[in-house]
């Protein structure tokens, strides 16, 4: 793909934006994102340091049960275009942001991890992957890993044509969404196959990485059940069950005007078939019952291949938790303290 870098200027010299500026196909600097115009052919990134907190607790969904998941807001926005990503009603932007400023991420997660252990990502706010050959970060953070034991590091993505990094002595997971391939082809274009999802996952346990499995959005489709058995069949032949680190069930959920612009955007898309109730958080969801009845399936599914992994719920209630688990897990130092 050809990328137009546009740079904001004062942007603090960094190794993201000396890689930028070597692979970017063309540079301009701007005053700031007001300027920056999005071309119809490849990809816009803008470059600045970045406002704000660049690592923080991930926004989960008011009601839920925490999974204590804490989000490096390195890249805001993404490359591939899956009908039901959040960022359609989150950002506004036409072009992808990266925040260059890594020693200042750096400084954030050494304090953060001098009082406690932290389990953090890169693949929230955009694909951890994806851009991994214009902006080098997940080679970074890496690196700074091998010196930072108490920091587990996820890395999510849906992108296979970047290499897994072989593990350099750190906790690091590398993770991916698994859909049946028919929801891939309609739901998550420009994206890799669901074969090439599962060849990343064996690259990156064979490096030495342990993999997370996320089953998320979960579609209440005719098949859909029976296409995730036969994925954790292939799966479960060629990574042991010790290699993974925990697997994640979400059922799909959308926010207020969410809805318009999947119509819009996505004519052929069939994650509105069936019925969505408005719940407390004022997502919508499939009512909680058909949730419980869904997610004691997938788990069921599950224990007969990997019956010891860690498995856990998205943004959902302790109402529904306890339907399904008869119990509030506790996993793990990172994961639901």
């Amino acid at each position: 793909m050809k990328v137009h870098l546009f740079v904001k200027q004062g942007t603090s010299p960094s190794p993201v934006l000396r890689r930028l500026l070597e692979q970017a196909d063309c540079v301009r600097y701007v005053t700031g994102r007001e300027e920056v115009a999005s071309v119809a052919e490849g990809t816009t990134l803008f470059a600045q340091d970045g406002l704000g907190d660049l690592v923080e607790k991930c926004p989960g969904t008011q009601f839920a049960k925490c999974c204590n998941y804490y989000v490096i807001k390195n890249i805001v926005n993404c490359p591939m275009r899956c009908s039901y990503c959040y960022l359609h009603t989150f950002s506004q932007d036409d072009f992808i942001t990266v925040n260059c400023d890594i020693n200042r991420i750096y400084r954030a997660l050494t304090t953060m991890s001098k009082t406690r252990s932290l389990r953090v990502g890169t693949g929230e706010y955009s694909d951890s992957m994806a851009l991994e050959a214009y902006t080098g970060y997940t080679r970074l953070l890496t690196d700074f890993a091998a010196h930072h034991p108490h920091i587990l590091f996820e890395f999510k993505t849906k992108y296979t044509r970047a290499a897994p990094y072989a593990n350099p002595g750190a906790a690091i997971i590398y993770g991916v969404t698994l859909e049946p391939q028919d929801t891939i082809d309609r739901e998550e274009q420009g994206t890799a196959s669901l074969a090439e999802r599962i060849d990343f996952l064996c690259r990156a346990a064979e490096k030495n990485n342990q993999v997370a499995l996320h089953f998320d959005p979960i579609v209440d489709l005719p098949g859909a059940l029976r296409a995730g058995r036969k994925t954790m069949d292939d799966i479960s032949r060629r990574i042991s069950q010790e290699a993974v680190a925990y697997i994640s069930l979400g059922g799909f959920r959308y926010s207020k005007g969410f809805a318009a612009v999947l119509l819009a955007r996505y004519p052929g898309s069939r994650l509105l078939n069936g019925e969505f109730v408005r719940c407390r958080d004022h997502k919508y969801r499939y009512p909680r019952e058909k949730r419980v009845h869904l997610f004691r399936q997938w788990v069921a599914m599950i224990r007969t291949v990997y019956p010891k992994a860690p498995v856990y719920l998205c943004m959902e209630n302790a109402w529904v938790w306890q339907r399904v688990f008869h119990d509030m897990p506790s996993f793990s130092s990172h994961l639901f303290t």
